[in-house]
C-alpha cells in the first residue's frame, strides 16, 4: 500500500568513509544484500557487501580489497545455492579498467574472483540455467565513446564466450551481421563520402537474389534486409563502393 514499514540509516565500519549503494536484492531468507563501494580516508574506493535481516538490521558487512587503485561494486545477486555473486570494475586509470566477477558464500566470505582484462565494467550479472553467469557491461573506447558487451562464464567464473559490440569500431568498410543469420541480416558500410554503393546477394550458382543501389552518401550507412524467403544454405553478399569490391560469405541457418 506504500506505507512506510521501517527506515534504517547506515553509518558503519569507519564514520570517515563515504559510500555509494549501487544494488540491492532480497535473499531467500527474507533479508537483503546491498552492494556498493566505499571511499576510505585516502579516498580509495573499495567494493563492499552489506547483509541485512528482514527488519533491516545488519547481520554482516564485507569490504573487498581487490586489484587496482580503486574498485567498484555495481550489481549483486543470490545464486541457486544461496551464495552471492558480485560484478563491478577495478580501476587504475582510464587506460586500465578491468571487469571482475566475485563469488562469496552466504556469510560474505570470498570463494573466488575472476578478472577480465579486456573489458571495462560489469554493470549487471545473473545466474543462467546451466549454473553459469551472464554479465552485461560497458567497455571504454575513448573518454566519450563506450561499447556494450555480454560475457558468459561457467559456474566457476571461467570465460565461455563474449559478445562485444566492436562491429562499429572496426576498420572494415563493410560489416555484415549476424552471420550465420536466421531471417534478417544487417549491412553496415563503415565509410563516409562515397558516391555510389551497389549491394547484391547471390547464391552458389551466381543467381542474383537481392540488389540495391545507394548514391552520394556522406555518412556511414546501415540497413537490415529481410531474407526470410531464402532457404538454409550458403550465399554471398557483394558490395561495390565507388568501384572497390568486397565479397563476404553469408550462412543462413
Amino acid at each position: 500500500m506504500g506505507n512506510t514499514q521501517w527506515v534504517k540509516i547506515f553509518s558503519y565500519l569507519q564514520t570517515t568513509w563515504t559510500e555509494a549503494k549501487n544494488s540491492i536484492f532480497q535473499t531467500t531468507d527474507g533479508g537483503f544484500v546491498i552492494a556498493g563501494d566505499k571511499k576510505d580516508t585516502a579516498q580509495l574506493s573499495k567494493s563492499y557487501l552489506l547483509k541485512l535481516d528482514a527488519n533491516g538490521d545488519t547481520l554482516w558487512s564485507k569490504i573487498f580489497d581487490l586489484q587496482g587503485v580503486h574498485n567498484y561494486a555495481e550489481y549483486a545477486v543470490e545464486t541457486s545455492d544461496g551464495s552471492i555473486v558480485l560484478t563491478g570494475s577495478s580501476f587504475d586509470s582510464l587506460l586500465i579498467i578491468r571487469m571482475y566477477l566475485l563469488k562469496t558464500d552466504q556469510n560474505g566470505t570470498m570463494q573466488w574472483i575472476k578478472y577480465f582484462q579486456d573489458y571495462t565494467s560489469g554493470c549487471e550479472v545473473h545466474q543462467t540455467t546451466d549454473k553459469g553467469f551472464i554479465i552485461v557491461g560497458g567497455k571504454l573506447q575513448t573518454q566519450t565513446n563506450w561499447d556494450f558487451y555480454l560475457v558468459k562464464t561457467d559456474s566457476m567464473g571461467n570465460l565461455i564466450s563474449t559478445g562485444l559490440s566492436t562491429i562499429f569500431q572496426t576498420s572494415e568498410q563493410v560489416i555484415v551481421y549476424p552471420n550465420p543469420f536466421v531471417n534478417n541480416v544487417s549491412i553496415l558500410i563503415n565509410k563516409s563520402n562515397y558516391k555510389e554503393a551497389n549491394i547484391s546477394i547471390y547464391n552458389l550458382w551466381g543467381q542474383t537474389l537481392y540488389t540495391e543501389q545507394k548514391n552520394t552518401l556522406h555518412v556511414s550507412y546501415s540497413q537490415t534486409i529481410d531474407l526470410s524467403f531464402l532457404s538454409s544454405g550458403i550465399y554471398f553478399i557483394d558490395v561495390i563502393l565507388d568501384g572497390e569490391r568486397t565479397v563476404k560469405k553469408l550462412v543462413k541457418e
